[in-house]
């Protein structure tokens, strides 16, 4: 799918291209929240995909992170929304 999202860098929507990988249920506040494991494809860091999990109900991005070969160190985001 190819969804809008806002560049700080442009200062202007911009689109990217993103694909469901899957679905995953997260625990939050001792909630679980079903989610959509989706690859956001190649980041700026050679060798790294990032990933987010974003809630099926709302749409709201809950986790986030940038991974790469199984040595590298990761990145992880986690939302204090939900």
């Amino acid at each position: 799918a190819t969804i809008a999202r806002y560049s700080m860098w442009k200062d202007a929507e911009t689109h990217e291209t993103v694909r469901v990988i899957g679905s995953e249920m997260l625990e939050r506040n001792g909630n679980r929240t079903d989610c959509w494991k989706i690859d956001c494809g190649p980041f700026a860091i050679p060798g790294y995909r990032a990933y987010r999990w974003v809630e099926k109900e709302s749409g709201i991005i809950l986790q986030g992170a940038l991974l790469g070969k199984k040595d590298e160190p990761e990145y992880w985001s986690f939302s204090t929304i939900r």
